[in-house]
């Protein structure tokens, strides 16, 4: 068995929205509301050549957003399965 706890930073330097209906197309490139600087825990968990991945966000993914009379507080979380062909 193998446990890898850690924490991850990034950097947003570029990002795109791209929806589409019936009534149009809306593209939004470099949203200034994205939080650029993210950060959050991750965790790696594995037997032999499986591995379970998990992110957890700890900051919000917009910056400053309020929807109405809420504050739009949005955050990530990532899984995934790996597999390792030795």
């Amino acid at each position: 068995w193998r446990i890898y706890p850690g924490v991850k930073f990034g950097y947003v330097f570029y990002n795109i929205y791209k929806f589409r209906s019936d009534i149009g197309d809306l593209t939004l490139t470099n949203n200034p509301d994205i939080t650029k600087f993210q950060y959050g825990l991750t965790l790696s968990v594995g037997y032999s050549t499986i591995n379970f991945n998990f992110y957890y966000g700890l900051n919000s993914l917009f910056s400053d957003v309020d929807y109405g009379d809420e504050n739009l507080d949005i955050s990530t979380l990532n899984f995934g399965l790996m597999f390792y062909i030795l």
